[in-house]
């Protein structure tokens, strides 16, 4: 049996969270601009993800400052759907962070 990780009707991607019993969801401690939204294993009705999103503060604390978010403070977390291009080339997630661009450190 071929199926395809991306053709698995339910499923879950490890996303690292913080979870605060002040809270009803857990914060997203990684980048996740680059999954669909059906892998993660919980959705706020009435909330985007980005509302609980610690990359997201971290770039809204640097606008407009000479800083960057340090791309090893966070994860990235990314999904390639083969079959939506196969043509795609797909790049090593180690790759990607070597070709961005230096950022401050504090």
């Amino acid at each position: 049996m071929n199926i395809s990780y991306s053709d698995v009707e339910v499923i879950d991607a490890y996303i690292p969270q913080v979870k605060n019993e002040n809270h009803s969801y857990p914060f997203i401690a990684c980048n996740i601009d680059r999954i669909p939204e059906g892998l993660m294993s919980w959705k706020d009705p009435s909330k985007p993800y980005d509302f609980y999103n610690l990359y997201k503060d971290a770039e809204k604390i640097f606008e407009g400052t000479v800083y960057e978010v340090n791309p090893r403070a966070f994860s990235e977390v990314v999904h390639w759907n083969i079959d939506e291009d196969e043509d795609a080339e797909i790049a090593r997630p180690y790759e990607q962070v070597q070709q961005l661009k230096p950022c401050y450190n504090l």
